[in-house]
């Protein structure tokens, strides 16, 4: 085999390579995201679209805490009980033991997990804040 032969090889292959790293990580529908693929999913949204709910001592703005609702796909001030049915849900579908036969999967998910895990953290913390805040007032 000549040399240019062995250079037309090698673009072969990192074409390959880079065919199927796009096809995975840049042309994947979200349909294949982790938490997508189960038929678990809530047919109707935990939450009306009237606006945040409000709780009885409402729950002050920040910025995190907005991005933790977000990430759980629900809207600013939704009750504890809506955000652990999601949190819930979601980590049914991401969990990374679901997927140990691919190494790649299984560490998205694993970050979406540690993600999950922590907005579900804030988001308690904030109604317990507030719930404190409420019973000395």
């Amino acid at each position: 085999m000549t040399v240019p032969g062995i250079l037309d090889r090698l673009a072969q292959n990192a074409r390959a390579h880079l065919y199927e790293f796009l096809r995975r990580r840049v042309f994947t529908a979200p349909a294949a995201a982790p938490w997508q693929d189960t038929d678990d999913w809530p047919d109707e949204p935990l939450h009306d679209d009237a606006g945040p709910h409000q709780p009885s001592g409402p729950l002050p703005y920040s910025a995190g805490l907005a991005d933790a609702y977000r990430l759980l796909d629900l809207p600013f001030g939704a009750p504890l009980a809506d955000a652990n049915k999601r949190w819930k849900t979601y980590l049914k579908r991401c969990h990374p033991d679901r997927f140990h036969a691919d190494p790649n999967r299984q560490a998205d998910a694993t970050e979406l997990t540690q993600q999950l895990n922590t907005a579900h953290a804030r988001i308690e913390t904030a109604w317990k804040n507030a719930s404190r805040s409420d019973s000395v007032a």
